[in-house]
């Protein structure tokens, strides 16, 4: 009885720092992503990963996706049982993954700026895009040729030939 209380009292203090150490991801729009992200980010917090993930470097032409080292296999496992599992593809896994290595190596708050400074740059490149299409869209008309240059084009002096 006593060690059932103590690993509920233990379960409650983990989900307890989990919450203090949560981060708001308001700052992704796409929902999904954001959903991503906070399932991941949940995952490697109740594994105990971040050390792992800031240090960790997947084997070339492996990646996440295909890594099979006992940890990821691990923070994998601990996505799934979270509320609301997203069921990721192989993709998904691993641009989560990414997404955290990101988080682990430079820290939450380089990666909320940086995630900004891109979502702004692609605002700023679909503006331009969208500018660009309407530009292209406007029928632009082109003036007539006035009257004195349609009815005697032989009012131009000849251009010599050599």
């Amino acid at each position: 009885m006593f060690q059932k209380k103590l690993k509920c009292r233990h379960n409650i203090i983990t989900f307890i720092k989990q919450i203090k150490t949560m981060q708001d991801f308001t700052f992704i729009k796409d929902t999904q992503s954001r959903n991503l992200v906070i399932n991941g980010y949940h995952a490697v917090s109740r594994c105990e990963s971040w050390n792992f993930l800031k240090n960790f470097k997947p084997n070339n032409n492996e990646g996440f996706m295909f890594t099979d080292h006992p940890k990821v296999y691990e923070i994998g496992h601990m996505m799934e049982s979270c509320p609301h599992p997203p069921g990721h593809s192989g993709c998904s896994f691993a641009w989560t993954m990414r997404q955290l290595e990101s988080i682990a190596k430079d820290g939450y708050q380089n990666y909320k700026n940086s995630w900004i400074a891109r979502e702004e740059q692609r605002e700023v490149q679909q503006r331009r895009i969208r500018l660009a299409q309407e530009v292209a869209n406007r029928s632009i008309s082109v003036p007539e040729i006035p009257p004195v240059l349609n009815e005697n084009l032989q009012t131009f002096p000849e251009i010599p030939q050599e």
